[in-house]
C-alpha cells in the first residue's frame, strides 16, 4: 500500500531514473522486486544523524539539560535508522553524468538506468508493506542545526549532506510495523536496543508498470545493447532501449 506524502509533494509525472550496474538490474528482473536497504546499513555515515550545529549548541549552554536532550534525540535516531528501509531514485528531466559515474561506471563500464516517471512507480508496487515518498534535502551536515527539543524524526530521515546534492533523490520508504522507542526514565543511553539483523528486503512490484524504458551506459557495447535486448524479450518487457551519449 502506497500513500502519498503530501508534505513531500512530488507530480505524479516527475520523471525519475535509477543507475543500476548489471547484476543489479538482473536482481531486479529475477526478483520482480525493488530492493530496500536498511539505511543504517548505506555508505553515508551521516544518514539520519543530528547535523554537526546540534552538537555545537548544546554543549554552547553548558546545560547538562539540553546535552541529554539531545542525546536522547540520538537514541531514537538510532532506532529509526535500524527499522527504516529505502529504495532510491534520481529526479532529473534528462540523464545525468554524475549518476552514470558513481552508480554505473565505477562498478564497470556497462550498466543501464531505468526510466520512469512518479505515478508509475507508486503504481507499479504489489505489495501490503507501507510505503512513503521522501523528498531529500540538501545542507551543510556540519554546521547545521535543527531543534532536538522538538524533533520532527521525517525531517531527519530526509537530509543528506550537500556534498551529495547532485543526486537530487527521491526515497521510497518503508518502516517495520513494531519497533521499540528510547524512553529516558527506564533506559540508560548505553542500554542496547532491539535491533534488525537483516540488512535489506525485496519487495514486489510489476515490471511492465514501473520499466518506461531502458538506457544503456556511456560505454556500452552493440554486444551489451544485444544482451539487453534478450533479457527483456525473456522477461516480456517492452520498453525502448536508448544508449547513452
Amino acid at each position: 500500500m502506497f500513500i502519498k506524502n503530501k508534505y513531500s509533494y512530488v507530480s505524479d509525472n516527475t520523471k525519475l531514473w535509477r543507475y543500476l550496474s548489471l547484476s543489479k538490474f538482473m536482481d531486479l528482473l529475477d526478483t520482480s522486486a525493488l530492493y530496500f536497504r536498511r539505511i543504517d546499513c548505506f555508505e553515508d555515515q551521516l544518514e539520519a544523524t543530528q547535523p554537526g550545529g546540534a552538537s555545537f549548541f548544546a554543549k554552547a549552554t553548558e546545560n547538562p539539560w539540553q546535552v541529554f536532550e539531545m542525546q536522547c534525540v540520538d537514541k531514537q535516531l538510532e532506532i529509526y535508522r535500524n527499522m527504516t528501509f529505502a529504495n532510491c531514485w534520481h529526479m532529473n528531466s534528462r540523464e545525468n553524468p554524475d549518476m552514470w559515474q558513481n552508480y554505473v561506471t565505477l562498478h564497470g563500464n556497462e550498466g543501464v538506468a531505468i526510466q520512469t516517471y512518479f505515478c508509475n512507480l507508486v503504481d507499479s508496487f504489489n505489495t501490503d508493506r507501507v510505503l512513503t515518498n521522501l523528498k531529500m534535502k540538501y545542507i551543510d551536515h556540519h554546521t547545521s542545526f535543527l531543534d532536538y527539543s522538538y524533533p520532527n524524526y521525517p525531517e531527519y530521515l530526509s537530509i543528506k549532506d550537500k556534498q551529495f546534492e547532485y543526486e537530487n533523490e527521491l526515497r521510497i520508504i518503508t518502516i517495520e510495523k513494531e519497533y521499540p522507542e528510547f524512553d529516558a526514565d527506564t533506559m540508560s543511553m548505553d542500554q542496547k536496543v532491539q535491533t534488525n539483523t537483516h540488512k535489506g528486503e525485496h519487495i514486489k512490484i510489476e515490471l511492465q508498470k514501473l520499466i518506461h524504458s531502458i538506457y544503456l551506459s556511456p560505454n556500452s557495447t552493440t554486444r551489451f545493447r544485444t544482451h539487453i535486448e534478450q533479457v527483456l524479450q525473456k522477461y516480456s518487457i517492452d520498453a525502448p532501449i536508448i544508449k547513452s551519449v
